[in-house]
């Protein structure tokens, strides 16, 4: 296949990856990544259509080369710059216009603007420095949720950089003196991979954000729109799941179902908008109390389920209380001065005898309504269960403001 050909089909999968990139970022605002990814393909394009000019036009002039290589570096870097926001939400633009701007003033020195050789050997360590950076930075977020829709990217930047080394490796030990725009095996070749490369980042961008897009259809069909908690489906979920390994394990969960106490007197004296304010202070309270592998479930209009794993009585009851004493001295800005917002709770832990959740959130709905019935405020540990406890004892007071 004649250069010619060669940067024409370049500059087409260049065209393919703007025009891909740039839709699916118009149809994903939120991912931002995808500006940065957009310019790799721009980059890519300007330096082919640099090449074109150059070998349509015979044109020597070593601005050409400079600039061809600049931009090619540059889309490298944009992809790294994409990579760092995808994982870090920090683009680093500063890389690219440094590796841009280096990439122009390395052609001033002699031994690289009179030698195609020398500057393939010069630049290759550079891109794979920053695909290799790209790389890390993908595999040190192998835990994210959306990591899995990083190893097509891992994958192909691993075999892209490994092709750089063995092509760079048999320069080292070639003789033969590359040409500028010349039509020698190694550059032919280089030609192939690069236009394999483009398709298959467009691929890879392809499959990240349909990935992502995946992952918050997922979270906001188990997830209730005003608090961020999860919703029943959440709960029925996640429940089964604890429920089924604490029945063949040796571990024991509990519930505390909390509801705020007269809250339709916010509804009706303040209107929905100051009720979903109180909603949203009980919430951030009640998720300040709760440790890493507790869940918070809305599971009503002012009804609220936390659900407790790898606990104990006395451990649910010092958990409810807390979230009792933050909500109760908690100020709702949105409220007048000495409107208090209070919480009444009900606490079960799983026992032996029960095998559904269901069951156990039962008996804490019970014990809600004693806590509702016996003047409120409070929190109320299921019967059937030693209570065991001291629920004034050793808790932290906490003063806030929503």
């Amino acid at each position: 296949m004649d250069l010619p050909t060669l940067l024409i089909c370049t500059v087409l999968a260049c065209c393919l990856m703007i025009m891909s990139t740039s839709a699916m970022y118009k149809l994903n605002k939120d991912e931002q990544y995808l500006r940065d990814w957009i310019f790799v393909g721009v980059f890519f394009l300007f330096s082919n259509l640099l090449a074109i000019c150059a070998n349509s036009f015979q044109l020597s002039s070593p601005i050409f080369p400079a600039l061809g290589n600049a931009f090619y570096l540059a889309g490298h870097a944009s992809l790294f710059s994409g990579v760092s926001f995808l994982v870090n939400k920090k683009s680093k633009w500063s890389i690219v216009l440094l590796v841009s701007v280096l990439t122009i003033v390395a052609h001033s020195i002699p031994a690289l603007s009179e030698s195609v050789t020398t500057r393939i050997l010069v630049f290759y360590p550079i891109i794979a420095a920053l695909d290799i950076a790209a790389l890390v930075l993908l595999l040190n977020s192998r835990a994210s949720e959306e990591s899995k829709s990083y190893w097509p990217l891992i994958l192909l930047l691993f075999l892209f950089v490994m092709q750089l080394l063995v092509r760079g490796f048999f320069l080292l030990t070639d003789d033969a003196e590359l040409t500028l725009l010349g039509n020698q095996f190694e550059q032919t070749f280089g030609h192939l991979i690069v236009i394999g490369f483009i398709f298959l980042l467009t691929i890879c961008f392809s499959i990240v954000v349909s990935w992502k897009k995946e992952i918050k259809l997922r979270k906001a069909s188990v997830t209730d729109y005003l608090t961020g908690l999860f919703n029943r489906e959440g709960l029925d979920n996640l429940a089964s799941r604890i429920f089924t390994r604490d029945v063949q394990g040796n571990t024991t969960s509990g519930f505390i179902l909390v509801d705020i106490d007269h809250f339709k007197s916010f509804n009706d004296n303040f209107g929905h908008a100051i009720g979903d304010s109180v909603i949203q202070a009980v919430t951030e309270q009640m998720s300040t109390q709760l440790r890493v592998n507790d869940y918070g479930f809305r599971v009503g209009g002012e009804e609220f389920a936390v659900l407790i794993s790898n606990t104990t009585t006395p451990e649910l009851m010092h958990i409810a209380e807390r979230i009792r004493i933050a909500v109760e001295q908690c100020k709702v800005r949105s409220l007048a001065e000495g409107i208090k917002v209070t919480i009444s709770a009900g606490v079960a832990l799983r026992e032996r005898s029960e095998i559904s959740w269901q069951q156990t959130l039962n008996r804490a709905d019970k014990a809600l309504y004693e806590a509702k019935t016996s003047g409120r405020n409070k929190a109320v540990l299921a019967k059937n269960i030693e209570p065991d406890v001291n629920v004034a004892g050793d808790i932290a007071p906490n003063h806030c403001e929503v």
